[in-house]
């Protein structure tokens, strides 16, 4: 997420590309935030680890720690990979770049099923995420709004004259 963002804010020079990567994340995160709000959530799917001092099972232990089983409908971690590798998928200038755009969508899908693995997330909740980025997607990326940045004529008239 944080590269995906830092190539859109700093590397991506076509604005509406830029704005329709923001407006996802923001829209979706709001959401989330809102029906997390509205309807508190979470599971009990999580087993009982054992103290047999496998380095993975403290890996898990420690996620579990840092990331609770709470307000987790819709999954904000299939939102966010869903719409980092469509952000990528669909970018102009990344297109050309085939095996990084497969890459993003290989990785999407790893973070999907890995929240259901380390018992992150339930089936329900990946679900409702991947619906939340289709509603989101199609209101964003679909939708006819324009995302240019509109300046005022005397600022447009000196920019052409310069170019």
């Amino acid at each position: 997420m944080a590269a995906t963002v830092i190539y859109f804010s700093c590397f991506e020079k076509n604005t509406r590309e830029y704005w329709q990567f923001m407006a996802s994340l923001g829209v979706g995160m709001t959401l989330f935030l809102l029906v997390s709000w509205l309807y508190p959530n979470g599971h009990d799917l999580r087993p009982a680890l054992t103290a047999d001092g496998n380095i993975f099972t403290e890996m898990v232990r420690i996620l579990y720690q840092i990331d609770t089983p709470t307000n987790i409908l819709p999954s904000i971690h299939v939102f966010n990979s869903l719409a980092a590798a469509a952000a990528i998928g669909g970018c102009e200038s990344l297109r050309k770049h085939r095996i990084l755009c497969l890459a993003s969508w290989f990785l999407a899908l790893t973070i999907v099923l890995s929240t259901m693995f380390l018992k992150q997330h339930s089936v329900f909740d990946v679900l409702c995420g991947i619906a939340l980025y289709g509603a989101v997607y199609l209101a964003v990326y679909a939708g006819k709004t324009d995302y240019s940045i509109r300046l005022p004529q005397r600022q447009q008239n000196r920019l052409q004259k310069n170019i």
